[in-house]
């Protein structure tokens, strides 16, 4: 299945996700995103984010204030 990113406006998804991530390699991430293109991922993808509504519907959402990039202490680590 092919995708015509321009009609997605996936740009604009791009950057407001990467808006929200707190560290350089959540905005990385975000900005390397594609689409899911085979149906069985995008089904499990979707079951996630509705588990992730419910449990965000009856629980406070959690805080990621104090989130810093760990990649640097996990190379030290290796």
């Amino acid at each position: 299945m092919q995708f015509d990113l321009e009609i997605l406006e996936f740009q604009k998804i791009r950057q407001s996700v990467s808006d929200k991530a707190k560290t350089k390699e959540g905005k990385d991430h975000a900005h390397a995103m594609v689409p899911f293109s085979d149906e069985a991922t995008i089904r499990t993808h979707i079951h996630e984010t509705e588990e992730a509504t419910v449990y965000h519907k009856h629980n406070e959402q959690p805080s990621f204030g104090g989130i810093r990039a760990i990649r640097p202490s996990v190379r030290r680590a290796e």
